[in-house]
């Protein structure tokens, strides 16, 4: 499953795994601070949590892509988007 986030920087997040035990990948813009990681990975586990997964199943990594390496509608992120950043 793919879920396509647009908040104050681009993500792509990705579940896979067994039933019941989750892996989520996110796809995100290289620079984004260690709290904002912390709020995403308790964010993530949370959604798990309200379906019934203990939370101690899921699993969230986080891969930092630079926006020099994103591409958005034929344009670089790093051109196209470079008054965003990410928090």
């Amino acid at each position: 499953m793919y879920l396509h986030l647009e908040l104050y920087f681009w993500a792509l997040v990705k579940v896979v795994g067994e039933a019941g035990m989750p892996i989520v990948h996110v796809y995100m813009w290289s620079g984004v601070s260690k709290e904002a990681k912390q709020k995403i990975v308790k964010g993530v586990t949370k959604v798990f949590e309200e379906l019934g997964i203990p939370p101690q199943a899921v699993e969230v990594v986080i891969h930092e892509i630079p926006k020099e390496n994103w591409g958005v509608g034929g344009e670089l992120a790093s051109e196209k988007l470079k008054e965003v950043k990410p928090p």
